[in-house]
């Protein structure tokens, strides 16, 4: 899958339809494409800022960069439920994790793994969740 495009969270969190199983159809347009001039990001006051970055060499130019707004195709909403699910259901085996005696969750490092018969019964795993 590609990269997680999270620029669109809120309209994938409010999204409740059916995926169509069209990986490229277009969930949200940019809003620029419709014809629609997007105001300047220029101020008045660039002369001053533009004398103070070239006086102080140690300004990011990352801050200038803007991320152009991408389209949410039905792909990028996929891969964000996929990511959901996965973070919310995730099993491990039965004594994989300790608890310390502060009260923290760590990998037990006794653990060697299962057995090959007890890989198949669905009683040796739990819910895990990242606490």
């Amino acid at each position: 899958m590609p990269d997680l495009n999270d620029q669109h969270k809120e309209h994938i969190d409010r999204d409740k339809s059916y995926f169509t199983g069209e990986p490229q159809r277009k969930l949200k347009q940019v809003e620029g494409e419709e014809g629609e001039a997007e105001p300047p990001a220029e101020d008045a006051g660039d002369d001053e800022d533009g004398d103070k970055k070239e006086l102080d060499s140690d300004v990011s130019e990352q801050e200038e960069i803007k991320v152009p707004p991408k389209e949410l195709v039905e792909l990028d909403r996929l891969k964000y439920v996929v990511l959901a699910i996965e973070n919310d259901c995730q099993i491990a085996p039965v004594g994989a994790f300790k608890m310390t005696s502060q009260h923290q969750v760590r990998r037990n490092e006794a653990f060697k793994g299962l057995d090959a018969s007890q890989t198949l019964s669905l009683d040796n795993y739990l819910h895990f969740r990242n606490v």
